[in-house]
């Protein structure tokens, strides 16, 4: 791929603390290391329902319960079922069923409604093509060396399954979900999406989207302004997880 997605600062930053944590630490420290990315993903899973379903105001702890568990079971069986050879479009329908069971995880087939943003998805009938591409450029991505490519299909994966939208419900917990089951293959960090911060995020997926919808007959590998900065945003918060991490299994006196 040509034109790379995310800055080169930052994909620089993220490989010299991965290389850290996983060349430096001792045995307790990377165990400390295993134990902080866990919770880690625990947190993201949260945060990914809280970011939508605003937790704090919902009176009904089951539900919640419910939810949680079921971002948690979808992540857990991505984990186990996801490799490059097993993704295709039963791959994600199986993700979107377990991430939001009370829906079939079968294509709409009727326009969607966004409530938040400007961007509409494409009509129904173009979804079984969209989603062709969609994983088609995800295994291209992929396919590349180093750590910038799995960062790279992991927001594009977090990003396009948005914007298509292919499903009635559940489309941003399935696409947050498939990032981080991308990341994690690759011993990354998720990013943390915090519930107070949702009408940034919002802001910056809707300016990646309408970005791409002006730039998309250029190809899909060569992005506007808008995509390019909600790459950046992501790829931030993953170099901010793994701060997190750095912090808390560094050896003592580590400055």
């Amino acid at each position: 791929m040509e034109n790379p997605f995310v800055n080169k600062v930052i994909i620089k930053e993220i490989e010299e603390k991965q290389d850290y944590l996983i060349g430096n630490l001792n045995v307790i420290c990377l165990l400390l290391h295993n134990f902080y990315q866990k919770h880690l993903y625990e947190d993201a899973s949260f945060h990914s329902y809280d970011i939508e379903e605003k937790v704090i105001n919902k009176k009904n702890k089951r539900d919640i319960k419910e939810g949680l568990k079921a971002l948690e079971e979808a992540f857990r069986w991505g984990q186990g079922n996801f490799s490059l050879e097993s993704l295709n479009e039963a791959f994600i329908k199986d993700l979107a069923g377990k991430a939001e069971p009370k829906i079939s995880p079968a294509y709409r087939t009727t326009s969607a409604r966004i409530i938040l943003g400007k961007h509409m998805p494409p009509q129904y009938g173009k979804i079984h093509l969209e989603m062709d591409n969609y994983i088609q450029n995800i295994k291209q991505i992929l396919s590349g060396e180093g750590i910038r490519a799995k960062i790279e299909a992991a927001i594009y994966a977090h990003l396009h399954l948005v914007r298509i939208h292919p499903f009635v419900d559940g489309n941003g917990r399935t696409a947050r979900t498939f990032q981080n089951i991308i990341l994690k293959k690759a011993r990354l960090p998720p990013p943390i999406i915090y519930a107070g911060e949702r009408d940034d995020y919002f802001k910056h997926l809707d300016n990646a989207k309408i970005s791409w919808q002006e730039s998309k007959n250029q190809g899909d590998f060569n992005i506007g302004e808008g995509e390019r900065e909600f790459y950046d945003y992501i790829a931030g918060k993953i170099s901010a997880s793994l701060d997190i991490i750095l912090k808390k299994s560094r050896p003592r006196g580590f400055i």
